[in-house]
């Protein structure tokens, strides 16, 4: 917690634990998280964090057919990404707020199905409707890595008989996979260029009266 006066810093630190048991692997990590933020004056802010975070679950796009997924295991590792955010926050007149965060992400062990799989997979099991289940993923997916950077902007007013806010957010995602290319580096299919939000509330009620005949109206929102 900031308190408002200029100058005022504060920072929060964590550490996360992970534990992930997987049928013949074990993976646990320390993961660290830091976040600041600096009081520039009563109604502006600078901020910022950075942390290590994990994803023991791991979703391979196919161009026609449905999704892989896997969790990590004696081949494919646990996807890893870092974190860094830098922001600042202006109050102003009249409830409105205006935020804007520039952001960089790295990953690594990121994976895509291995197009020139030659080998004859055999299924170790079948479920109840007769379906094949595969329990290793050896040689079907490529490992490689990638890069997220961009920037975030919000005009926010959380108060009055109209609220809501309007968001904007570029940002441009590349991975490097081997096997995948030509070895290049390329934008994946969920890559969203730009991205715009607009909601807002209208509030439609009058203010109450102490004589009969009170009559709330609504919220309408958009």
């Amino acid at each position: 917690y900031c308190r408002a006066q200029p100058g005022n810093r504060c920072h929060s630190k964590g550490l996360r634990y992970n534990l992930f048991d997987e049928e013949d692997k074990t993976f646990q990590h320390l993961s660290p998280r830091l976040a600041a933020k600096y009081r520039l004056s009563d109604k502006a802010t600078l901020k910022g964090s950075t942390g290590i975070y994990r994803q023991y679950l791991h979703r391979v796009p196919r161009f026609i057919a449905t999704d892989i997924w896997t969790t990590a295991n004696r081949f494919q590792r646990p996807s890893t990404s870092v974190h860094a955010i830098l922001g600042y926050e202006q109050e102003f007149k009249r409830n409105y707020q205006f935020e804007i965060e520039g952001f960089y992400k790295d990953y690594s062990s990121i994976y895509s199905l291995n197009q020139t799989l030659v080998t004859e997979l055999q299924e170790d099991d079948f479920d109840a409707d007769d379906k094949p289940i595969f329990r290793t993923t050896q040689g079907i997916l490529n490992e490689g890595d990638g890069s997220t950077v961009g920037f975030e902007a919000l005009l926010r007013k959380d108060s009055g008989a109209v609220s809501g806010w309007i968001g904007y957010s570029f940002s441009r995602t590349k991975y490097t996979v081997e096997g995948v290319n030509q070895g290049e580096s390329f934008f994946p299919r969920p890559d969203r260029t730009s991205t715009a939000n607009v909601v807002g509330n209208v509030d439609g009620r009058r203010p109450r009266s102490t004589g009969a005949g009170d009559n709330d109206g609504a919220v309408a929102r958009f």
